[in-house]
Parts: C-alpha cells; sequence; structure tokens
C-alpha cells in the first residue's frame, strides 16, 4: 500500500512498512515518461550496476551506484498540471563519502549540476522535477534523506502553526529552517527550508 504526494516541483511516495524496512527509511527514487527510451540513454560511469527490474506489477530500471546505494527509476504517472512557479519543491538528500563520484553517477543519469560548495562537501543537481543534494557523510554509511524547499517559510511556518503540525524554528546564519518530527518517534525530523538566493561560498553552473 502507498500513496504519493505531488509538489510543484517534486514527488514523495509514502509506503506502508515491507520486505523488512524501518519506520522513517528513506529511498532515492526517479521518474521517467519512457523507461525504455531513457534506460537505453544511460551512460553509467565505470562501477555503476544499470539493470532491468521486473515484478509482477510493474518493470523499473535498479541502479547500484559505486557507494552501494540502490534506487528505482520507474515509468512517471501523469499527474495534474503543474504550476509555472514553484511554491514548495522536493529536495532528495544523498549522504555519501565520496560528493565528486557520486555527482558524476548523478549526471551520467541526466541531472544538471547547479551548485557546487568549494570546499567539496556539498554538490546541488537539478532534475527536470526536483533536486538532489549529494552531501558529505563525514566517514558515516551512505543513504538518503529528503527535504523540502519554499519560497516562503514565514508562510510555511504559519501554514504549520494553522494545522496544528509541532515543529522547530531554527536560525542559521544563512536563513531560517523549520524541523518538523517524522512519524514513528526517535529524532528524524524533516527539514524545510527557504534557499539562499545568495550563498556563500558555492559555485554556480
Amino acid at each position: 500500500m502507498w500513496t504519493e504526494l505531488q509538489l510543484d516541483r517534486g514527488r514523495v511516495t509514502l509506503s506502508a512498512l515491507n520486505r523488512g524496512a524501518a519506520e522513517g527509511d528513506v529511498s532515492l527514487g526517479f521518474e521517467t515518461p519512457d523507461l525504455e527510451v531513457y534506460a537505453a540513454s544511460i551512460l553509467p560511469t565505470d562501477g555503476m550496476v544499470v539493470e532491468k527490474f521486473v515484478t509482477e506489477d510493474y518493470e523499473s530500471v535498479r541502479l547500484v551506484s559505486r557507494d552501494g546505494t540502490e534506487f528505482l527509476i520507474d515509468k512517471r504517472i501523469a499527474g495534474p498540471p503543474l504550476p509555472d512557479q514553484a511554491v514548495t519543491s522536493i529536495r532528495a538528500v544523498w549522504v555519501t563519502s565520496d560528493v565528486s563520484r557520486t555527482a558524476a553517477d548523478l549526471e551520467s543519469l541526466g541531472l544538471r549540476r547547479r551548485l557546487t560548495q568549494v570546499n567539496g562537501r556539498t554538490v546541488d543537481l537539478r532534475a527536470a522535477e526536483g533536486d538532489v543534494l549529494v552531501h558529505t557523510s563525514d566517514g558515516g554509511p551512505s543513504g538518503a534523506d529528503v527535504a523540502v524547499d519554499v519560497t516562503d517559510i514565514q508562510a510555511a511556518h504559519k501554514a504549520l502553526m494553522g494545522a496544528d503540525i509541532a515543529h522547530d524554528v531554527i536560525d542559521e546564519t544563512h536563513g531560517r529552517t523549520l524541523q518538523v518530527p517524522l512519524p514513528g518517534g526517535g529524532d528524524r525530523t524533516l527539514w524545510i527550508a527557504e534557499e539562499d538566493e545568495d550563498p556563500v561560498g558555492v559555485i554556480r553552473h
């Protein structure tokens, strides 16, 4: 059982626990209008695994990146028309031991590099819908997470308050972020942020 939420840019699929998954686990996923055409166009980097993944219900392309992260590319399900100006956007977060290599893996799949921190800790890439932030794991394990970008953080704060959703407001040097506790307990949170229009220490591509 699953349900898919459409934001102005990008989607999030919420799924019932299965196959040994734990509450709050996050997996990367991408969609394409034509799976066969896209699969034929992929030029994988050395060491990346690209293969068909077929079940009784659907067919996907399965990828294993060079840091061992696995994810699927599915055929896109048609959704409602999208607005010209995105107010809310999904930002997948890929935590990895090798930021440069992982960014190259994503570029081989068709994503476009948008921002690179000069210290090499993060690379921001853009897909047709949604973005992926590749972030250093600082020696920890590789994995995935998800965040939401908004154009008006104050409006998002008021909307959460109006819906009686508990959240923390964090004031940082680069702006304000909101942290919403995720279901299931523990310390996992959903980060909501307003993009810094004039970031320091980054290269724009």
